[in-house]
């Protein structure tokens, strides 16, 4: 019988041989997990790159969008801004055209009554268009509102002829049927308002007819409060006296509408020469004593709208609100 030999070296190498197979398949298991991990960090770092894309785009196009809107915000204000400096400046030569006509009828004033100023003591304000009577012991009796026998002599000169001013013609129309309605007046659809102001001094009547506090003493205000009742009851006796006078049914209609009657109190004290302001007391009394007919025409409220736009048109800025240049 034959014994079997055994080759122990052939036995040994291949022991060798499967230990280097699973090495080598553990090195390839080892390089495909480093491989698929190194793929998932590509992929989570491609969806990542893809979200912050999607983000830039986005934020690119509100971007787009809010420079499209500020554009348009921009031409709006333009617009806006160019629409009021035009009506800014169509007001401001309104405003000069009845600035002409209250020099206009300061200047008709003027020639009208110029000789008979200083002997009625009376003057007119170029700026106001008040014809101011500062002779008060021709006006009224002191604390008394009945109008005087000479000063109802003055009024029935003065007062048409007055309002004959205000309502004088257009040279250019004087056949009215062959121009408009308010083309036929030089002034009386421009006025406003004529005010017949009644004016006192700050002295007062100390009697017991002044209304009374809670606490039962006098009120402080109580001879502004007497002066405004004497003012007022002056100006209305010379507003009546002055209506009544006038018997064209026309210009009486007018005045209805236009002609007021304001007692001032002392609110208006004219003050002693060289004083621009004065207190209840230190007034010149004799000149805050007086009546004035004052003329308010529509150039006061066209300078009140030029200010609103030019308050406006500096301020604009703020709405709409413009982008950062």
């Amino acid at each position: 019988m034959r014994k079997q030999h055994t080759d122990y070296r052939s036995r040994d190498e291949n022991v060798f041989a499967l230990s280097t197979g699973d090495l080598m398949a553990s090195l390839l298991f080892i390089f495909i997990l480093l491989l698929t991990g190194a793929l998932l960090q590509v992929r989570d770092k491609s969806a990542e790159d893809e979200k912050t894309i999607q983000k830039i785009e986005t934020e690119l196009a509100d971007a787009e969008r809010k420079s499209e809107q500020d554009e348009e915000t921009i031409k709006e204000y333009k617009l806006k801004l160019d629409e009021a400096e035009k009506i800014s400046e169509q007001k401001e030569r309104k405003a000069k055209e009845y600035q002409n006509i209250k020099a206009q009828i300061y200047d008709e004033l003027y020639e009208e009554f110029k000789d008979k100023l200083n002997e009625w003591h009376a003057s007119i304000d170029r700026e106001t268009l008040s014809f101011r009577f500062k002779e008060p012991e021709t006006l009224f009796d002191k604390g008394a509102s009945d109008i005087k026998l000479r000063y109802k002599k003055i009024l029935d000169y003065f007062f048409p002829r007055y309002i004959s001013v205000l309502l004088r013609k257009n040279h250019s129309c004087s056949d009215p049927y062959l121009c408009r309605n308010k083309d036929q007046y030089k002034y009386k659809d421009h006025i406003v308002e004529i005010r017949i102001e009644g004016h006192t001094d700050s002295d007062w009547l100390i009697d017991n007819s002044c209304p009374a506090l809670s606490s039962g003493t006098p009120s402080r205000n109580c001879g502004y409060y007497k002066n405004m009742q004497l003012s007022q009851e002056r100006a209305r006796n010379v507003l009546i006296y002055c209506m009544d006078m006038m018997q064209n049914q026309e210009e009486n209609g007018w005045l209805i509408k236009v002609l007021t009657a304001n007692g001032m109190s002392y609110s208006h004290l004219i003050c002693p020469e060289g004083k621009a302001e004065c207190q209840a007391g230190e007034e010149d009394k004799p000149s805050s004593r007086r009546v004035e007919f004052r003329v308010r025409t529509d150039a006061e409220e066209q300078l009140e709208s030029i200010a609103e736009s030019e308050s406006w048109v500096k301020n604009s800025g703020k709405n709409p609100v413009l982008p950062p240049q």
